[in-house]
């Protein structure tokens, strides 16, 4: 079976709910059930890559457009691109990678910093054929993007950076710390974590794309018991590393184009925004070609989890611009 993204007409249609299937050759099938009972199939095949012996999975969405290599946040994983890459469908090859330690790829005690993301991230695109490509990063995932751009500008034709943090104020790392408490819980059954999270209002809404997030975020061990697939440790040690290495170290080499987008929504409170205003126009300053988005009506979380994403439109328009 080839690999291919398919995609029904659902005009202003609803999701309400997904259901997932193997094929026979490894692909995924992702349906996406609507209110006008219209049926959208997505397919996907799940790829491993090696990065100096650690395995990184990723989804290869395998349109036939230019290629996108898409990077998710500081506990994230892959399927938080499911929703770019249903509406983008054929138009772009959506490469969508877990990032060491999170999601299906390997573990390792240490490599939790930009540089050696960045490292990881060449592997993928190299895995997947690829020799140049742009790239969407979300949070962490945009502060990686930004790096590649400036270590690897060869391989890199765009940025899109979704709320890439340029400083990690205490005010946020004090609400993510928050939910990252999640990270050490345990529950009866992937449904039982799903039905906890789906309704959180962070994500502004529940949707599918919502829930097939949530359960790549969890596995069943040995002993039966649905635990978080990321180690509490890690995400303390990428803001250990960007205490170190800020964004601002490395925004003077990038050279191409890079499209900043900002959410406006609060996380949860006023002033724990990932990405301020002040900071938004620090990167855009400091950047050689950059312009900046602000995405009104959308949080850090739902500026891509939603349905359809609100950030969307301006990612394909851009992309656009480069082809």
């Amino acid at each position: 079976m080839g690999l291919f993204a398919r995609f029904a007409h659902t005009e202003s249609a609803g999701i309400t709910h997904s259901t997932e299937r193997e094929g026979a050759d490894g692909s995924r099938l992702l349906y996406l059930h609507y209110s006008l009972r219209r049926v959208a199939e997505v397919v996907y095949r799940r790829r491993t890559a090696r990065a100096g012996g650690v395995r990184i999975s990723w989804l290869d969405w395998s349109g036939r457009g230019f290629p996108v290599l898409a990077i998710h946040g500081i506990t994230a994983n892959a399927r938080a691109f499911d929703g770019l890459a249903r509406a983008v469908g054929t138009g772009h090859r959506i490469i969508a990678m877990d990032l060491r330690g999170r999601g299906e790829s390997d573990a390792p005690p240490g490599g939790y910093d930009v540089e050696t993301h960045a490292s990881d991230a060449l592997a993928v695109i190299g895995a997947a054929g690829v020799d140049r490509c742009s790239v969407v990063g979300w949070s962490l995932g945009g502060r990686i993007a930004l790096a590649m751009a400036a270590l690897h500008p060869a391989r890199i034709s765009r940025v899109i950076a979704l709320d890439p943090p340029l400083v990690t104020r205490e005010a946020t790392r004090a609400v993510l710390r928050g939910f990252w408490t999640r990270l050490t819980a345990t529950y009866p059954s992937v449904d039982a974590y799903v039905e906890r999270m789906a309704d959180a209002a962070l994500f502004g809404g529940r949707n599918a794309i919502v829930e097939a997030y949530l359960r790549a975020d969890v596995r069943r061990d040995a002993n039966g018991v649905v635990r978080h697939r990321v180690n509490p440790r890690v995400p303390e040690l990428e803001l250990t590393a960007e205490d170190r290495l800020p964004t601002a170290a490395y925004l003077a080499a990038v050279r191409c184009p890079v499209l900043i987008v900002r959410s406006t929504g609060p996380i949860s409170a006023s002033g724990d925004a990932v990405l301020p205003a002040e900071d938004a126009r620090v990167l855009v300053a400091e950047l050689a070609d950059a312009r900046l988005l602000d995405l009104v009506d959308a949080n850090h979380f739902s500026m891509l989890l939603g349905e359809p994403p609100p950030v969307t439109p301006s990612i394909v328009d851009f992309l656009a611009e480069g082809e």
